[in-house]
């Protein structure tokens, strides 16, 4: 005989087991991926701050680089081609170029552009002290790479 008072259930003076709570597992799941979560943001942030410091490394570099460079008489120049002033001003300031920088601002009618052939931008030409064109067209990293060895 079974008698049900209110919340419990009594059979023969026996308790019976409460039923399973229908979201408890849900919760467990909820709950893990919750966390999983929470550690891939904490993981995200981490790896945002070690490329900053990575690329703040890189720039450090480059600009030991070039004031080795510089120190052996040889020259580092930037030729814009803009067209504005201001623009090429702030693409500068923005940079870092901390290198001689030149511009007629007549864009693609640019002088030295014309002198030197150049068709692409960005592009650079690499003179050694002797006035000799040593390199040009050169990525970043070949950039880097190049001062590195001509500075030893």
């Amino acid at each position: 005989m079974c008698i049900t008072s209110g919340e419990r259930s009594v059979t023969g003076g026996l308790k019976m087991p409460s039923a399973p709570q229908p979201r408890s597992g849900l919760n467990k799941i909820m709950n893990y991926y919750s966390k999983q979560r929470a550690k891939s943001k904490e993981q995200r942030a981490k790896n945002k701050e070690q490329r900053a410091k990575n690329k703040e490394q890189r720039a450090k570099s480059k600009e030991q680089s070039i004031m080795n460079y510089e120190k052996r008489k040889s020259s580092i120049i930037g030729v814009s081609l803009d067209s504005e002033k201001e623009t090429w001003l702030k693409a500068v300031a923005d940079n870092k170029m901390t290198w001689t920088q030149l511009s007629d601002l007549k864009y693609w009618d640019n002088e030295v552009a014309r002198l030197y052939k150049i068709e692409s931008i960005p592009h650079n030409i690499l003179v050694g002290p002797d006035g000799k064109i040593l390199d040009k067209n050169l990525t970043p990293a070949q950039l880097e790479t190049k001062l590195a060895l001509l500075c030893k």
